[in-house]
């Protein structure tokens, strides 16, 4: 099995932490948290990677690439960036949507655009959440505010990522 770097990162951060919490005297305290959270994820994380592997196989890769290919451009960045933001839910929903796109020949500027938007715009939390509490007035200033970041983020990938690929 072949695990990449990021793989091996969390492995690091992982074991780092073990041996912190346990010259500390908090490993059982940290284990008890640990497991606390995987109850709660563990049966989402695989009903998302199975639902993001149909949703590879049955997005047509014709109308993804035309739309959010590589070659789409900024256009492409553009869509991606909407599309983020009106994606509605949490990572259990976004991630393995842009992991589908990924696969199915959606370039890496768009995905990043994706992911951007729908952390940085994320429409479904702006309404029920933020609008509420925080004002419409506060609601506009942060949009207007953050309207480029997504976009930007995936001309930016663009560019990094002749550099990138050696990772």
């Amino acid at each position: 099995m072949h695990l990449d770097i990021a793989t091996w990162i969390m492995f690091a951060l992982a074991a780092g932490l073990t041996v912190l919490a346990w010259r500390r005297g908090q490993f059982t305290a940290g284990m008890v948290a640990a497991w606390a959270m995987t109850r709660r994820i563990i049966i989402l994380i695989p009903l998302a990677v199975l639902a993001a592997g149909f949703m590879t196989e049955l997005m047509p890769r014709a109308a993804i690439t035309a739309l959010v290919g590589a070659e789409s451009g900024l256009s492409g960045i553009l869509i991606a960036s909407v599309i983020g933001g009106a994606l509605p839910g949490g990572p259990f929903i976004s991630w393995p949507l842009a992991m589908s796109l990924w696969q199915s020949g959606a370039g890496a500027p768009q995905v990043v655009a994706l992911i951007t938007g729908w952390g940085v715009y994320a429409l479904y939390r702006t309404v029920m959440f933020e609008a509420p509490v925080m004002g419409l007035r506060f609601v506009g200033q942060r949009l207007l505010a953050s309207l480029v970041l997504p976009p930007l983020a995936g001309l930016l990938t663009a560019l990094v990522a002749p550099f990138a690929s050696a990772l």
